[in-house]
């Protein structure tokens, strides 16, 4: 992995800042609604103390509810009694069931209201055989029972203004003209719109729908009913004044009777936000609940609209118990507070409060935007800096691998340590180049110990061998026996092999000299392989020897002897290696990396060690040699210092098929 990369993945520690910035924001909102919830309970442990001292505002016992009691919302205005429900569509009046059945089940509902003192009922029964009254037949029939028993009937004729006929034992039948009714059919049954004064009632109200269908004669078939012999309840408005004066901005009050009616409400939760916010910045707002999430809660109940608690933290709290509770509404969660009120050592209701987390809310999502804000922008450039800082280095290494790589592979004349770079820089990569530079100038001084050697030992060895000769060849006039002629031959064989050794030697220097200054020229190299090809042929007739080449010229810049010093010295060494009957192939091939001179012979392989110094000074791979002959090595090492004279690479392989060896250079394009 490239520098930049690991340094790139490091700077993501960097968003280790955000997310410790996210405990704490998320730590904060918890401190935030752990207040709210301590401040909820003591607000509503307050009120419930105050009405269990005021009687008269909050009796709790004179009237019992059930239940199935008939609860009536206050309405903000006289609906009109035409049968119709829009008016009542858009109040907050919840839907009840008629739930209990007679005889075969039934369906419907009813909403319940009240205004100034009247109250009022908006029925929706569902009948599929819908029957009318006719004088000798009853039809489908609606009853209001009161207190003692009495009934109220409404058996309708046709659509329409309805009137009530009281059912009593003791007054018998009675009509009514306290309630006003409007009857109207409907697609799937009836609408009974109802206004009653309170005074007709006592106190005590059920609701009965009794379904005689077209084809029973009259008889019954189902029924339905709510709230029999039980007292309908609603809010009172003293109650609901009182708990408008304490409740603060965002606190929504409620109280409840045993029953878990709504008795009093005042006050109204702070709910803006609640579905706009995700709309504002659905983005922020995912990243927010994905960091920020915690456990699901029940959503919020719609108690203004129902009239009634159901949940398990207000019927606990009937118990004697105080309870608290969290809800949800849309992104926002609702605090709730229910403490009962206790007069006598008797529960008579119970204390609602709740808030909404709206303003923790805004605190902490302004806070999540200000952290997100510069938790990205510090990474970016915690990262870009990252970044750069690795280009740099990056660049500065990659500098110094080249220079170094450029020291040892330069065939340009010159020294080692004066072709590398130097630097001032005080870090360790300013140590590190002027340790490299160290390096290859001691390396210099080395390489050019050993590139004098031969001259030195030729020149130094030629005295004392030119002695040894001089005396071997006054011997020689001398009178030796046998034995001791042959050890005049032997010392005569070995300084004859010595003299070839440092005329060799002597050859490869002055050859040196003269790759460096040899001058170059444009000429076709196909042309002179297949010519040394042919030459080749007639000097070693008993040799294979074949040239593949292209049939187009090949043109090159360079000296066209050195090449065929450099084409002489591989065709020996393949000779002298090659099998007899073996083959000795000249090849030339074009390639995108650059062209390719190979010379391939048959025979033994070469050892994997010496592949990559096959080209050295001094090194040979013969296992044995001709007695009169020194292979020092030196004929591949001019093929090298001849192709980087040309700026070419030199290789040594073996055939794919294991028959031979590959020896060659590629001058590079």
């Amino acid at each position: 992995m490239k520098l930049r990369h690991q340094l790139l993945i490091i700077s993501l520690f960097a968003l280790s800042i955000p997310w410790a910035g996210f405990q704490y924001i998320q730590e904060m909102q918890r401190v935030m609604l752990e207040g709210n919830e301590r401040e909820l309970v003591a607000s509503a442990h307050a009120l419930a103390l105050m009405l269990a001292d005021e009687n008269e505002l909050f009796s709790g016992a004179d009237e019992v509810s059930s239940p199935s009691s008939i609860y009536f919302h206050d309405l903000p205005s006289s609906p009109t009694l035409d049968g119709y429900a829009d008016e009542w569509r858009d109040w907050p009046v919840a839907p009840a069931s008629l739930s209990r059945s007679i005889e075969e089940p039934a369906s419907g509902s009813y909403q319940a209201g009240r205004y100034q003192g009247n109250l009022f009922l908006l029925l929706n029964i569902s009948d599929s055989s819908p029957a009318w009254s006719t004088p000798s037949q009853a039809g489908d029939q609606f009853q209001i029972i009161t207190s003692g028993g009495d009934v109220l009937n409404l058996s309708p004729v046709s659509p329409g203004v309805v009137r009530g006929q009281w059912q009593s034992d003791e007054f018998g039948m009675a009509g009514e003209y306290r309630l006003q009714a409007f009857w109207r059919d409907s697609s799937d049954g009836y609408l009974i719109e109802l206004k009653m004064l309170p005074g007709m009632l006592d106190g005590i109200l059920g609701l009965r729908y009794l379904d005689r269908g077209s084809d029973t004669d009259g008889q019954l078939s189902a029924g339905i009913e709510r709230g029999e012999a039980s007292h309908y309840t609603f809010a009172s408005q003293e109650l609901n004044e009182r708990l408008k004066i304490f409740a603060t901005e965002g606190l929504r009050l409620g109280v409840s009777d045993r029953s878990g009616w709504v008795v009093g409400r005042g006050g109204e939760l702070q709910l803006v936000g609640a579905s706009q916010q995700e709309e504002r910045n659905t983005l922020l707002a995912r990243i927010y609940s994905l960091l920020l999430s915690e456990e699901r809660i029940s959503t919020l109940d719609d108690w203004p609209r129902s009239g009634q608690f159901q949940t398990l933290d207000v019927l606990s709290s009937l118990t004697g118990q105080t309870r608290t509770a969290v809800f949800s509404f849309g992104n926002l969660r609702v605090h709730r507070a229910a403490v009962p009120i206790v007069r006598g050592g008797e529960v008579l209701g119970v204390v609602i409060a709740e808030k909404s987390s709206a303003s923790v809310v805004k605190a902490t999502d302004t806070a999540f935007g200000r952290l997100a804000f510069w938790a990205i922008l510090s990474t970016l450039l915690v990262a870009m800096g990252l970044l750069l800082y690795a280009t740099v280095l990056s660049i500065r290494i990659r500098r110094l691998s080249a220079a170094a790589q450029s020291a040892m592979q330069d065939p340009a004349s010159g020294s080692l340590a004066d072709r590398f770079p130097e630097t001032r820089s005080s870090d360790e990569i300013g140590d590190l180049n002027r340790a490299y530079k160290q390096l290859l100038g001691r390396l210099d001084e080395y390489t050019h110990y050993l590139k004098t050697l031969t001259g030195k030992l030729s020149h130094e060895l030629r005295t004392p061998l030119a002695i040894i000769r001089s005396s071997l060849d006054n011997l020689d006039q001398e009178h030796l026996d046998a034995e001791a002629r042959i050890y005049s031959e032997r010392a005569s064989e070995g300084t004859s092999r010595l003299a070839n050794i440092l005329n060799a030697m002597s050859t490869a220097s002055h050859l040196e000299q003269s790759i460096k200054t040899a001058e170059f020229e444009t000429f076709d190299l196909n042309e002179l392989i297949e010519n040394a090809g042919a030459g080749y042929r007639d000097a070693y007739p008993e040799t294979n020897i074949q040239v593949r080449s292209p049939n187009h010229a090949v043109m090159i810049d360079g000296s066209p002897d050195l090449i065929m010093q450099l084409l002489d010295k591989l065709v020996d060494n393949a000779r002298d290696f090659c099998p007899a009957h073996g083959v000795i192939e000249l090849g030339l091939v074009e390639a995108e990396s650059g062209v390719r001179l190979t010379v391939s012979n048959d025979g033994p392989l070469l050892p994997e060690h010496m592949q990559s110094q096959l080209f050295d000074s001094l090194v040979s791979v013969r296992e044995t040699r001709e007695a009169n002959s020194a292979h020092l090595g030196l004929g591949l090492y001019i093929v090298r210092l001849i192709a980087e004279r040309h700026e070419a690479r030199v290789f040594a392989d073996n055939r794919e098929d294991g028959s031979g060896v590959v020896l060659g250079l590629i001058f590079l394009k």
